[in-house]
């Protein structure tokens, strides 16, 4: 993931040398990410027990995990019955303001497509404390929406997700309410996977 990242921002268009794949903890990849900013060329390397990550400001060592990758293809959905393109900073925004009351337990936010409709419904609620959001995401091609669904997800973790997307638009893949979501950007090159949660409210 951090690999990935990371050189999309400077060598996108730049060919590899050679097959690299890295296992870095999470603590590393969340250190390193905040440590990057906006720099304009970011280094990453390794000698096979060490992983370095660095710019002109930091540089970041980190030793790797021995072990096998996981087979993260087995996991990924085969197909979506729903492919939306969605603006990143919409969806943000929307999550963001939705979230304000969502309940401070299960922190789920609310989404409701209908074919056709121009827009998603967002929506959060805590009956607890008897309070309740709702707010809209347009959507830039409403004929993508194919079928009616609501489906529920932890705020944190879609803006999380959602963090690593690296492009202004991106894709979000449905199936329906107890499968995997995706969150891709238009050439697959970052696929993020999200387990929704089941709609307290229903």
């Amino acid at each position: 993931f951090l690999y990935r990242r990371l050189q999309s921002r400077r060598f996108a268009d730049v060919p590899a040398t050679a097959d690299c794949g890295l296992i870095l903890s999470p603590a590393t990849i969340a250190i390193a990410t905040s440590c990057v900013g906006n720099a304009e060329q970011i280094t990453v390397s390794t000698n096979g027990k060490y992983a370095v990550v660095s710019t002109d400001q930091f540089r970041l060592e980190s030793v790797l995990i021995e072990g096998r990758y996981p087979r993260y293809e087995a996991i990924l959905p085969k197909s979506q019955a729903m492919r939306l393109d969605v603006p990143v900073k919409a969806f943000v925004t929307a999550v963001r303001r939705a979230a304000i009351c969502a309940n401070t337990s299960t922190n789920q936010i609310r989404f409701d497509f209908v074919p056709s409709q121009i827009y998603a419904n967002v929506s959060a609620s805590d009956v607890d404390f008897s309070k309740a959001s709702k707010t809209s995401l347009a959507l830039p091609k409403p004929e993508q929406v194919k079928a009616v669904l609501s489906i529920g997800f932890r705020a944190n973790i879609l803006l999380n997700a959602v963090g690593c997307i690296p492009t202004t638009d991106m894709l979000l893949c449905l199936n329906d309410a107890q499968k995997a979501a995706t969150f891709e950007t238009a050439d697959g090159a970052t696929v993020v996977l999200v387990m929704p949660q089941m709609l307290t409210d229903q």
